[in-house]
């Protein structure tokens, strides 16, 4: 993972990490913030922030593996990804069984949950937009990365055995080897 551009700001008490980004206008997110003398020693995830802002985590870019853990764990990262179309289709399925023969489209769905379920704040703005679009590129890559793996033949762990179609039991899968001519 590439080390982010990080600043820190302290009066020996309170600490603060910056990612600042140099876009125009220049901007900056807290990354780490917190109370030197509010933090117990026994609080590991305490330890753990700490560590961060020591020698060795500006060095191996431990600030920057933080940040994208709490960017992927952000409010607008869970909005997008709660809005995305495979969750709403697995809400669609679980509201089919839920309620048998209820008929209602995805469309509807997402706007019940971005009206009534969400706030606003984390659906609009560029920290939202940001985050559906690499929501949007992360299932782009699974879906892609599925449709190669099933599009490829599957070998045979045998050498030498030809491998025929998949038959299918109940919800198990079973694969019969080719007999040979002379029965083996």
């Amino acid at each position: 993972m590439p080390p982010i551009r990080a600043s820190s700001g302290t009066n020996g008490i309170l600490w603060r990490v910056y990612k600042v980004s140099f876009n125009k206008p220049i901007d900056f997110e807290v990354v780490v913030d917190f109370d030197l003398l509010a933090i117990s020693h026994r609080d590991a995830a305490a330890m753990e922030m700490l560590g961060l802002i020591a020698k060795e985590g500006w060095q191996r870019a431990h600030i920057g593996e933080y940040h994208s853990h709490k960017q992927a764990l952000s409010k607008y990262t869970l909005s997008a990804i709660l809005l995305s179309e495979p969750v709403l289709k697995m809400v669609r399925k679980q509201l089919r069984v839920t309620a048998p023969g209820l008929k209602t489209d995805l469309d509807q769905i997402k706007k019940v949950i971005e009206e009534e379920v969400l706030k606003r704040e984390i659906l609009e703005g560029e920290r939202a937009l940001s985050a559906q679009r690499q929501v949007k590129r992360a299932t782009k890559r699974s879906l892609k990365k599925r449709t190669e793996q099933s599009a490829a033949p599957e070998q045979s762990s045998i050498p030498g055995e030809a491998q025929v179609p998949v038959v299918a039991a109940s919800s198990y899968m079973v694969s019969i080897p080719e007999r040979s001519a002379d029965g083996m």
